[in-house]
């Protein structure tokens, strides 16, 4: 259910990050590059968080940070122009660094918390609640969009999602 939840807008800001950057004048590819750049620091960042205080926590940490950055992306764009674009690329960073850090702390959190044997059945699970929980909020997203014409009811949904993802 963690991860499914999780899921539900992991995905978010690289469907719909796009259609957000160019409302306020931010290229795509600015938005791509900061997201892009944010995973590549994030992994040896969270891999190195996970060896000090344990894979878990570091984890639960990045998921939480993650959502608090989706759900506010929608208001940083509002104060971002493209004359400054510093605050919507800022956001995806932060994003983007606890996307790919967290992603790099899944094997290690499997056999930590299952064992090296169980690894590849329970990865199979995590892909499973993976791409269900993609599915749904790419749709839910798309739905809220339209039904509302604006991203802030959508990211603050899918954003919540990742937020509560730890307690399950």
């Amino acid at each position: 259910l963690c991860f499914t939840l999780y899921f539900m807008g992991a995905f978010v800001p690289f469907d719909f990050g796009p259609t957000l950057a160019a409302d306020c004048g931010v290229s795509a590819a600015s938005l791509s590059l900061s997201l892009s750049t944010g995973s590549l620091v994030g992994r040896p960042l969270l891999g190195a968080g996970a060896d000090k205080f344990g894979a878990a926590p570091v984890t639960a940490f990045a998921m939480v940070v993650g959502g608090l950055s989706l759900g506010f992306m929608p208001v940083v764009a509002k104060i971002t122009s493209a004359s400054m674009q510093f605050p919507l690329l800022a956001m995806c960073f932060v994003y983007g660094s606890t996307h790919g850090g967290r992603g790099g702390l899944m094997p290690s959190l499997i056999t930590r918390l299952f064992s090296v044997e169980s690894m590849p059945v329970v990865y199979g699970l995590v892909c499973v609640c993976t791409s269900a929980g993609s599915a749904v909020g790419s749709l839910a997203v798309g739905f809220l969009f339209q039904a509302f014409n604006n991203f802030y009811v959508s990211f603050a949904f899918v954003g919540t999602m990742l937020f509560i993802a730890p307690l399950f």
